[in-house]
């Protein structure tokens, strides 16, 4: 659907990356973006507007990093970026960059705006395993949501007294097993768009997109059965 990589593909490669910086004594960056207030865009405009958004903010960002680096989608409107060999102020220049185009991109035109806001962390200043590494990148991502959106943050130690994730799955899940958060919104997600008015070719290409991220896996076929046979 956006062209990034599927979660499993991300996971796998943040783990690759990870052991070859730890063995050649190498620093590498990554940065978590999100879409400012998409269910907003899905419920007035419909999740296929909210796709097409999706795909070119992902296309503007994979134009603004090089061959080496690797974008995947983590769930639901949250995307991340590795930046192998990258400091932590080189993620924050070129997350900066790619904030500033989706904002000047106008990809709604006058419609409404799209802006992203961007958590980043580096290791291994700042996380030196890749739990460690996702947890901190989400909590600069908060951050970045609670402080007005549409900008950057870099992870602090302060982060750890003041990050608390709130969603719609608040007390439901507690502790900071950010794997279970994102499925479970990506269930919430799937339930919505089976209540969608969209014509039901668009629903079924929407809802495969979600599952191949659900389940982390490379396609999805829809096969259709026929009761009389």
């Amino acid at each position: 659907l956006t062209g990034a990589k599927t979660r499993g593909c991300l996971e796998n490669s943040i783990e690759k990356i990870l052991n070859e910086s730890k063995e050649n004594q190498k620093e590498f960056s990554v940065f978590m973006y999100d879409l400012d207030n998409f269910k907003g865009i899905n419920d007035r405009f419909g999740h296929g507007t909210g796709d097409k958004v999706l795909k070119e903010a992902s296309r503007i960002v994979m134009d603004n990093i090089d061959s080496k680096s690797i974008c995947g989608r983590y769930g639901g409107e949250e995307f991340i970026v590795i930046l192998p060999g990258c400091s932590v102020a080189k993620a924050y220049e070129i997350s900066e960059i790619v904030r500033d185009k989706i904002d000047k991109a106008k990809i709604l035109g006058d419609k409404r705006s799209v802006t992203i806001s961007v958590g980043v962390v580096s290791y291994p200043d700042m996380a030196n395993s890749k739990g460690e590494i996702f947890e901190k990148v989400d909590k600069a991502l908060y951050m970045a949501k609670n402080s007005g959106k549409n900008r950057c943050v870099i992870w602090n130690e302060k982060f750890n007294y003041k990050a608390k994730v709130t969603n719609k799955i608040t007390g439901i899940i507690t502790g900071n097993d950010v794997k279970d958060s994102r499925n479970v919104l990506v269930m919430v997600e799937f339930m919505e768009m089976l209540r969608d008015d969209n014509e039901i070719e668009k629903k079924i290409f929407s809802i495969l997109g979600r599952l191949i991220e659900f389940f982390e896996a490379t396609y999805c076929s829809f096969i259709i059965l026929d009761n009389s046979s």
